[in-house]
């Protein structure tokens, strides 16, 4: 599971002219918001400001590798309850190398 939420985060996760992480701090900063809560089971983001459809796409794409990436390690997908990624403090965060400014 932990490979699902590194490709979240991943520098290779580049969509629409930026890295998905990215988008995702640029966002929080813009709405004043310094938590993030990702659930990948739900595919939602919240506080709700942070749900641009790049974002929730890159997610629902990464949840389509879960029931594989599972049953390579004997699991099934009905044994997960949640599978949340929480970021604190988005906004002392530095922006990555080379990525796009506002």
């Amino acid at each position: 599971m932990l490979l699902i939420i590194s490709a979240i985060l991943s520098l290779m996760n580049y969509q629409e002219g930026d890295y998905i992480i990215e988008h995702i701090f640029r966002v929080a900063r813009k709405a004043g918001q310094s938590d993030i809560c990702i659930n990948v089971l739900n595919q939602t983001v919240d506080p709700p400001a942070l749900r641009l459809p790049v974002i929730l796409e890159s997610i629902a794409h990464r949840k389509s590798w879960l029931p594989r990436m599972l049953e390579s390690e004997d699991c099934s997908i009905d044994q997960v309850e949640r599978m949340l990624l929480k970021i604190h403090a988005v906004s002392t965060i530095l922006s990555f190398p080379n990525s796009s400014r506002d």
